[in-house]
């Protein structure tokens, strides 16, 4: 087995090198499935102590990595053989830590090249001898401190020292640590400027070193606290009173002395507060009246959406009570709309768009946020496949894209905020891309993925970021991660968990279901969690297979299907339960239709 040491800022340039070694047949392990910690290193020392040849995919962002280097010294006092591969640029050849080997150039994946790697991978596995009798010790867990402000970040509340002092050590270590653990460090002080216990000076603080560390040019004048000097809560003679119940967004800095501005953006809502410690800066208090999702707009208010060549078609809004659902009905599955409170089977809003058969995918539908119109998978006989696009009431059905971007479409996601985007799930040449999309087809963002198979995308209802499902082809399902749409582009795996699929937000972007199967893969049950990955808990019905869930628009209800009471495991109906996992109850008694696709409900 061959070990693959790697920067992530060279992904790209690595999955091309390790493509090329297993389409020859060698056995690679590389480690794009593991998240961080102590279980992540200590199974990467394993593998290492485990591997026939260490190869290190050679880079100036490979030289600067802490895990590369804590991984390359490991190995070399193992006494294993190392085989360094250029895989980018190196800037000062001569002092490299593998100076004393031979380098393999791939930079250009020429034939000649890929034979010198072949050749090199065979003379390095022939060199390889046993482990010594007494093992090196093991080297530290690299970041072990991000690990350990994650946990803190987790807690119920944080004192106004304990925000200062997680300030203190991610300004820190944007200074002191590499490249590739910037975005990590950036996502934990959002983490934290979402908090709804966050002081005033700290929300300041955060706000003028994310500008610093996103600013172009040398570090910014912006104020921040001094190191040297204790974190004490802010003197109240030096500050103006925060009147309570005031509600804040994201704040901007101004000069000492210059009133405290208070500015909407689109970003998370924070509740600031001030120490309670005799000063006349107090904590706010919740407002009376609670947030609410924007009132839907009438009709005839809403603007029209566009792509290039013309107009979305659109109706009058379905209601919230209706779901889109896929009836499998002779030779065919095609689209329906359906009352959540009556089981009454209403428009049908596609004909004809799948056919049944085992290698065919049902028309997935997914309704716009104005609930105006429905985008559905149609699939071809050679397995590709396509987006349309219908109104709700079932006219102007049409292909979304002009041009193919994709050989196979997997089930798409409207952004809540901006409707004109999508994202979604793809194949582009037998690889798995996961892609923010316009409705005119251009791609506007492609996401960085490290694992195989992403399907099951789903936004989060202020459009901040989207929820998919992960994992290797063969496995019955994956883990559940969640990305930031604007970044910072680092995946957070929420579940760690290789049977997890279908995540969906609930409608205040708390909580997100989705379906888990058993190790044995005959089942499969609705689980929630917070969204942080936090209070996991399975809702609903057990003994059967229940799957794909969808909340209802005001979160109270969850749709999904079920081969419960069908007598055939592979038969399934539609059923709807509350939030909590109770009053479980079939969504359309009489209707015998077998259930082809997850029912489309509120956002996805």
């Amino acid at each position: 087995m061959l070990f693959v040491c790697y920067s992530s800022l060279d992904e790209r340039a690595v999955l091309s090198m390790v493509g090329d070694l297993r389409n020859t047949h060698y056995e690679v392990w590389i480690d794009e499935k593991l998240h961080g910690g102590q279980p992540w290193w200590q199974e990467i020392l394993k593998q290492i102590r485990d591997c026939e040849v260490f190869v290190l995919a050679l880079s100036d962002n490979a030289l600067k990595s802490k895990p590369c280097g804590a991984e390359l010294s490991y190995a070399r006092k193992l006494g294993l053989p190392v085989l360094p591969v250029q895989i980018g640029p190196v800037e000062h050849p001569h002092t490299l830590p593998v100076a004393d080997l031979q380098i393999v150039d791939y930079r250009s994946r020429e034939l000649t090249a890929q034979l010198e790697l072949i050749s090199s991978v065979n003379a390095s596995a022939m060199r390889r001898q046993p482990l010594p009798a007494t093992l090196p010790p093991d080297p530290p867990v690299p970041y072990a401190f991000l690990a350990g402000i994650a946990t803190d970040l987790r807690a119920a509340e944080l004192s106004y020292q304990q925000q200062a002092e997680i300030i203190d050590r991610l300004e820190a270590g944007l200074d002191e640590e590499d490249s590739t653990v910037r975005p990590e460090i950036l996502g934990l002080l959002d983490i934290l400027s979402a908090r709804r216990d966050l002081y005033f000076k700290h929300a300041e603080r955060i706000a003028a070193i994310r500008r610093a560390a996103t600013a172009p040019g040398p570090p910014s004048e912006e104020p921040s606290e001094r190191k040297d000097e204790p974190h004490a809560p802010p003197d109240s003679s030096a500050g103006h009173e925060v009147p309570a119940g005031f509600r804040h967004r994201r704040v901007a800095w101004i000069s000492a002395g210059a009133a405290v501005l208070v500015i909407l953006a689109a970003a998370a809502v924070l509740w600031i507060r001030l120490p309670a410690d005799g000063s006349t800066e107090q904590p706010t208090q919740q407002p009376t009246e609670q947030p609410t999702q924007p009132t839907e707009q009438p009709t005839a208010t809403v603007p029209p959406l566009t792509t290039s060549d013309g107009l979305i078609p659109q109706s009058d809004a379905i209601p919230d009570a209706t779901l889109a659902i896929a009836r499998r009905v002779g030779e065919v599955s095609d689209i329906f709309l359906i009352d959540s409170e009556s089981g009454e089977l209403g428009t049908q809003v596609t004909r004809g768009g799948s056919p049944v058969a085992e290698e065919h995918d049902p028309p997935w539908p997914s309704i716009s946020p104005d609930r105006r119109s429905i985008v559905y998978i149609v699939q071809t006989s050679d397995a590709s496949s396509y987006l349309r696009v219908v109104a709700a009431d079932g006219s102007g059905d049409r292909e979304l894209f002009d041009e193919r971007i994709c050989d196979r479409y997997l089930p798409p996601a409207w952004d809540p905020v901006r409707q004109d985007r999508l994202a979604l799930a793809c194949l582009v040449d037998g690889h798995f891309a996961l892609r923010l999309v316009s409705l005119d087809g251009s791609v506007l963002t492609e996401f960085p993925i490290n694992n195989a198979w992403v399907d099951d995308v789903s936004f989060s209802p202020d459009g901040s970021s989207l929820a998919y499902f992960s994992g290797t082809r063969g496995d019955p399902g994956g883990s559940i991660f969640t990305i930031r749409v604007d970044g910072p582009f680092q995946p957070v795996n929420l579940t760690g968990s290789t049977l997890d699929r279908h995540p969906v937000w609930n409608e205040d972007g708390s909580e997100i279901a989705f379906e888990r199967g058993d190790p044995a893969g005959k089942q499969r049950r609705i689980h929630v969690m917070a969204a942080d990955g936090s209070d996991l808990r399975a809702i609903g019905p057990s003994g059967s297979d229940n799957i794909e869930p969808t909340w209802s628009p005001d979160g109270t209800s969850i749709a999904f299907r079920s081969n419960s009471g069908t007598g055939d495991g592979d038969l399934y109906r539609y059923w709807v339960m509350d939030s909590t996992g109770e009053n479980i109850h079939p969504l359309a008694a009489a209707d015998t239709a077998p259930a082809a696709a997850y029912p489309a409900w509120g956002r996805r």
